[in-house]
């Protein structure tokens, strides 16, 4: 009976928590469970190591700058300019449209919203374009304003011609400042209200003169100059 009692007891032993401890700190125990653990350690990195650079993708990955710097290298800056102004217009309006829809917001409110997401969306735009030409905003100024100048010598009327009696433009941009359908549009205006006075050229001697207008002479000798500025000449 004493012998079955130890055989029991010794039997019992291999499911204690020293018994239990005792087989696992088998070197060979000991080996797998520390090979397993790094293997998952290195899971684990792999994973978080992969997690930045996904992010990292998905933030580069923006259409509507890659569209930009294409239409600026191969067309040129007053065609990439018609875009983006399309672009932004465009992009403006269905973020007021999703706001205030979709989201109920009231009209003042989805409109600020639309606005800020946009200018965001313009800011991205010319990053990426003054990292492929560092001339880009100038270059910007001056299409947006060429685009607009041409536009109103081809419709006439009530703008006039851009001959030497010239076209009426100062209205149009100073509308355009609070007005324009995207923050490229109202940027550029203001821009150009701010310095019609040199586009226009006041000291002109000619008597029938406008100031509020500006002629192919005046805009020739403007933007001649703001080339030579940009090209070092």
């Amino acid at each position: 009976m004493a012998t079955k009692s130890s055989e029991s007891l010794e039997r019992s032993e291999n499911f204690s928590p020293n018994a239990s401890n005792t087989i696992s700190e088998n070197p060979q125990f000991a080996e797998a469970r520390m090979s397993k653990g790094l293997g998952q350690a290195k899971d684990s990195a792999r994973a978080a190591d992969a997690l930045p650079a996904l992010t990292i993708a998905d933030d580069v990955q923006k259409p509507h700058v890659d569209n930009a710097v294409s239409i600026w290298q191969t067309q040129g800056p007053r065609a990439a300019v018609r875009e983006m102004m399309k672009d932004l217009s465009t992009f403006e309006r269905d973020e007021i449209a999703k706001y205030e829809r979709v989201a109920g917001f009231d009209r003042e409110t989805s409109q600020q919203l639309a606005r800020e997401n946009s200018q965001k969306r313009y800011e991205e735009m010319k990053e990426g374009l003054i990292a492929k030409d560092p001339k880009a905003a100038a270059k910007m100024h001056l299409a947006y304003l060429d685009n607009v100048l041409n536009d109103m010598d081809a419709a006439g009327g009530r703008y006039g011609r851009l001959d030497d009696y010239g076209i009426r433009p100062r209205a149009y941009f100073e509308n355009q400042t609070v007005n324009g359908s995207s923050p490229m549009a109202r940027e550029m205006a203001q821009i150009a209200v701010r310095d019609f006075n040199k586009i226009s050229d006041p000291k002109t001697h000619v008597s029938d003169h406008d100031p509020s207008t500006i002629n192919k002479r005046e805009w020739s000798s403007y933007k001649n100059s703001q080339i030579a500025e940009w090209s070092g000449k």
